[in-house]
């Protein structure tokens, strides 16, 4: 009798153990989707500033492009000491 208590005991303890490990791999699967979650939103958030970024550059072309034809605007290169140098950008009305 003393035998298949001490069994029971044994696969009670069984079950809790793996009771425990099956809830510590439900906590870090949420985790892990709560993070690619998170993840996604930061890279349609980058896609939309990337696109953003393309059409501002597309602009900032089109006028450094148009000061070569003498309209729209005019680009100077301003030398500030021996290392940095800027490129200004001006609109100019016609």
């Amino acid at each position: 009798m003393a035998e298949i208590a001490a069994a029971s005991s044994e696969q009670a303890q069984g079950i809790s153990q793996v009771n425990t490990a099956v809830n510590e791999v439900n906590k870090v699967t949420q985790q892990n989707a709560a993070s690619a979650e998170e993840s996604a939103s930061a890279s349609e958030e980058m896609n939309a500033q990337a696109e953003q970024m393309k059409q501002f550059v597309a602009e900032l072309v089109a006028m450094v492009g148009s000061s070569k034809n003498g309209n729209g605007a005019r680009a100077t290169k301003k030398k500030q000491g021996k290392r940095s140098r800027t490129l200004s950008i001006t609109r100019c009305r016609t």
